[in-house]
């Protein structure tokens, strides 16, 4: 309003004076004359504009804010299934590494000396040799 007001086209003059004139009296100044309705219409007008303009700001403040609000949820829930896949994953990872330590427990399980591979190639190679043995000193008489 303020700008309107000092602009040359409501006052004649820079200072800013008001002068109320009479129907037929000469202005004291050159410049434009304004009624007082058409000042009216003109502040209204302005005040106007002014409203519409902070409406349309707080609208667009608003749907700023649903956006961002909506673009965050967008992204939590893209963190959710990247964090959903990492459990997954660290899940399956954990079962086969059990899986992995009962089969080298089953593995390393300390077998009885009685039932040893080792011990049953020992003693076939024993009786093997024995027999070849038996053989050749029979075979000799």
């Amino acid at each position: 309003m303020l700008s309107i007001a000092s602009s040359p086209i409501c006052w004649a003059q820079t200072s800013i004076r008001q002068v109320t004139l009479k129907k037929g009296q000469a202005a004291p100044f050159a410049g434009r004359l304004l009624t007082v309705a058409a000042l009216a219409k003109i502040i209204t007008d302005y005040d106007r504009k002014l409203k519409t303009s902070q409406l349309l700001l707080e609208k667009a403040q608003r749907d700023l804010k649903a956006e961002q609000k909506a673009n965050a949820a967008v992204c939590q829930a893209q963190v959710a299934v990247q964090v959903a896949k990492v459990q997954a994953c660290t899940s399956d990872r954990s079962r086969q590494k059990v899986i992995y330590e009962r089969a080298i427990k089953k593995c390393d399980a300390a077998v009885p000396w009685y039932r040893s591979p080792m011990l049953s190639f020992v003693i076939g190679n024993v009786v093997a040799g024995g027999i070849c043995a038996t053989s050749a000193v029979l075979g000799r008489k």
